[in-house]
């Protein structure tokens, strides 16, 4: 099975692909074949570093999911270059701003249990704790201006959890939904002037629909909203994003244009099944997603966004039991 991790504008995918016997980054180039970059004992996760011909690597140590962070070159059995190595921390969700200079992970350095949110600088290694909130917290983006940080913390109530954004350059911290409870928060979809962002949330729904908050009143309002639960990913230049839906089961997929939501394509999916690890390129010229359906295991597209069209990355070996 494979799933994509990334994706260039110039269309580049970073695949993870378990043909190795586990998950191992690939390189799908436009009109070339994946090129298999790590060949690790471990299951590999990554990232491309904006600004560059370098990926970030997340990766345990025998199975102990303890992921410590590397970065390496785009090419096949790079050296691994170590960035946050700390073999009894746990580092989750690292993520990169949109030029490339920062990195914000969750890690439980402090005391072995909470999971902190750290931001660090690519080009000094100086880093600073921006968040301490207590319990589970995950990274959730940062605004495409890098003044903001999305962290989604989970709360004791099952289903539940905050979405908080982080300035930092005051180190003010906001509580996107104070007065909301035992709901769902996603992941902030930032405008390209930093001002406003998408988020999926079923606050005082059956299933999630589409809210936009604004930063300027710190208020929120639903803005799509469906029979099926939806989810939103935009691209980092705030101009695109895509909307899933969970219909009866099985995916639909649109892709709007974020200030005015306007439908820019429904594209057609290869069957009817199930669509996961949606992520676009910077400026929105494509977007990649893992497909699974009845019929087939989880592979890996890539789909233009100007022309709606699809291509299959991946074509995982079936294996057939002998008689």
């Amino acid at each position: 099975s494979a799933v994509p991790a990334d994706v260039r504008d110039d269309g580049t995918v970073l695949v993870r692909w378990n043909v190795p016997g586990t998950l191992q980054l690939y390189l799908a180039r436009p009109g070339g074949e994946p090129e298999q970059l790590t060949s690790l004992a471990e299951p590999v996760d990554g990232r491309f570093v904006p600004g560059g011909d370098r990926i970030l690597l997340a990766v345990d140590e025998g199975g102990n999911e303890r992921a410590q962070l590397f970065v390496t070159r785009a090419e096949p059995g790079a050296e691994l270059e170590p960035l946050v190595v700390e073999p009894e921390s746990l580092h989750v969700t690292p993520t990169l701003s949109a030029d490339g200079a920062w990195l914000a992970y969750s890690c439980n350095r402090a005391n072995g249990r909470d999971l902190d949110v750290y931001v660090r600088s690519l080009e000094t290694g100086d880093e600073r704790c921006v968040l301490a909130a207590a319990g589970y917290c995950e990274v959730a983006g940062f605004s495409p201006d890098g003044r903001w940080l999305g962290v989604l913390r989970l709360t004791e109530q099952t289903g539940d959890n905050d979405l908080h954004l982080v300035d930092l350059s005051t180190g003010e911290v906001v509580l996107v939904a104070p007065d909301e409870h035992d709901a769902f928060f996603g992941a902030p979809a930032w405008s390209a002037d930093s001002s406003s962002f998408l988020f999926a949330t079923d606050s005082g729904r059956d299933v999630a629909g589409i809210a936009r908050y604004e930063l300027a009143s710190h208020r929120w309002q639903y803005v799509l909203e469906d029979d099926w639960g939806l989810d939103c990913v935009a691209d980092a230049s705030g101009s695109v994003v895509a909307v899933t839906a969970n219909v009866d089961g099985a995916s639909r997929l649109e892709l709007r244009d974020l200030a005015t939501l306007t439908v820019l394509a429904r594209p057609e999916l290869p069957d009817l099944g199930v669509v996961d690890s949606v992520r676009l390129s910077p400026s929105g010229t494509h977007l990649v997603y893992g497909f699974s359906s009845p019929r087939s295991s989880w592979e890996a597209w890539r789909l233009t966004t100007t022309t709606g069209m699809s291509e299959q990355l991946t074509r995982s070996p079936v294996h057939v039991a002998p008689d």
